[in-house]
């Protein structure tokens, strides 16, 4: 079959790598000027900086095989000493995994996993904010404070508009929130040497990708499809969008797609990160006892970890949501830096690199789409339902680890077996 996929993300390019592999003809179209979406590697300065799309880890059984098959080396996260934790005015330090800080965070942590992996029982729960939740479950405040902090951190997005079931949907796709937050065991465990791109460029290596192409139609028949862009207009018998779900908005589908898919479109908003990428000359926070992790519930900074890799030392800082409103310039995140380790050399950094995905045109946001309240439990599968020759794929997609670079391996395993099912029907 002549396969048409809308998208060079992760999720479009495996897709297209796997169908290519058992003999389709494919076409990936991507309406920006590089591959990869929200993949992004910036190699400016001679040095690779990711400044998307980053960690990884051994719960990720497809990444991790696909790096082993493709000889690509990866890097652990450096996570030696005091890790800073500044809650409210409070500040003080601990070590290893947050998700046992104490007893009570341990124990909140099991509950939440117990509730995650019986979420189906609880679809109630999609109209109750976790803001909510917490607030009536009888937590403690510095609890509450810090568990607000870390799911802000882990979805990107204010907790007050987030249904607590999408909080549980999560978890469970992830296999635990252990997952989530571990940096050994878990999900941040290792990164890319010389960037994620590494990855994307080698599923792309043999795949027929246009660049430049914005698609804006897509036309449906009985026996192909008919998709117009900015440029060109491409047939296919089949096509395979791969774009973030709420993009679909911005398309013209004819036939008109199903009531479902628009409820569940309009009914979704991509998460706000900006990034910072801080380079210097040597780790001083390493030489201080700190390993270079922070988490804060203050402005301007809510994470920093080490970033440094075989070729140069540096911190990553993320600033989620709403400090995004009023961003805080780099001299902010440099004071904040200085304040947190008390060293004035984080005044003095050899190079900054900073992402703001909120401001990306074809995102709109990073890390991924998450619902209004009332919409997953209703239109979860709406997700990934096909409409006769069009199929849908993408980190938000996945049936596991949600919104990850593994996420959207998984969906893209999964459209390829809904594409071999549709032949064998035909």
């Amino acid at each position: 079959m002549n396969i048409i996929i809308i998208g060079a993300g992760l999720s479009g390019i495996y897709s297209g790598y796997l169908l290519q592999k058992i003999g389709h003809k494919v076409t990936i179209l991507e309406a920006r000027n590089r591959i990869g979406g929200r993949i992004y590697t910036n190699n400016e300065k001679r040095i690779a900086v990711d400044l998307g799309a980053q960690w990884i880890g051994p719960p990720q059984k497809r990444i991790m095989n696909l790096l082993k098959e493709f000889n690509i080396p990866i890097i652990k996260q450096y996570e030696e000493g005091n890790h800073i934790l500044h809650l409210s005015s409070h500040i003080t330090t601990y070590s290893g995994n947050i998700a046992v800080y104490d007893d009570n965070m341990t124990n909140f942590i099991k509950k939440l996993d117990e509730l995650a992996f019986n979420s189906e029982l609880y679809r109630k729960l999609d109209n109750v904010t976790i803001k909510y939740w917490i607030m009536n479950n009888n937590i403690d405040k510095l609890m509450q404070e810090l568990f607000e902090l870390t799911i802000h951190i882990d979805l990107g997005w204010d907790i007050e508009n987030i249904s607590f079931y999408f909080l549980l949907y999560f978890i469970k796709s992830c296999g635990g929130y252990n997952n989530i937050t571990s940096k050994m065991g878990g999900a941040q465990e290792y990164k890319i040497k010389n960037g994620a791109i590494q990855l994307v460029s080698h599923l792309a290596s043999t795949l027929d990708i246009k660049l430049n192409e914005a698609v804006y139609d897509v036309h449906q028949y009985s026996n192909k499809c008919i998709v117009k862009s900015n440029n060109d207009e491409y047939t296919g018998d089949i096509v395979i969008v791969s774009i973030p779900p709420q993009f679909n908005k911005s398309i013209n589908y004819f036939p008109s797609l199903p009531e479902d898919k628009y409820n569940l479109y309009n009914g979704l908003r991509m998460s706000k990160v900006k990034k910072y990428v801080i380079v210097y000359e040597q780790p001083f926070w390493r030489e201080l006892g700190f390993s270079g992790e922070i988490l804060s519930n203050a402005y301007p900074i809510q994470l920093s970890l080490d970033y440094s890799t075989d070729n140069y030392y540096a911190l990553v800082c993320f600033i989620c949501d709403k400090w995004l409103h009023n961003a805080p310039p780099k001299n902010d995140i440099l004071q904040a830096l200085a304040k947190y380790f008390n060293d004035d050399r984080a005044l003095k950094p050899k190079l900054c690199f900073e992402k703001d995905w909120s401001k990306d045109e074809w995102s709109h946001g990073c890390y991924f789409t998450v619902p209004n309240l009332n919409i997953i439990s209703k239109y979860q599968k709406s997700l990934q339902t096909q409409f006769e020759r069009i199929y849908w794929t993408g980190a938000e997609t996945a049936n596991e680890w949600v919104g990850y670079m593994e996420g959207a391996l998984e969906s893209a395993e999964r459209v390829v077996k809904q594409i071999s099912a549709h032949q064998k029907i035909n």
